[in-house]
């Protein structure tokens, strides 16, 4: 199997994570998940839009 590192992912793909982050992360919709998790994961994509 062939992979490739990509340091940004194409503008409609990106679109669409972010969208699906949004639906995640959001305590009115999406999947049911506590504040500490949520917390981890807006942690976790700031520093990836830092880095």
């Amino acid at each position: 199997m062939r992979s490739e590192i990509r340091p940004e992912p194409p503008p409609d793909e990106r679109e669409a994570l972010e969208q699906a982050l949004k639906r995640l992360l959001s305590p009115s919709e999406g999947v049911a998940t506590s504040a500490w998790w949520r917390a981890g994961v807006r942690e976790s994509v700031l520093d990836d839009d830092e880095g």
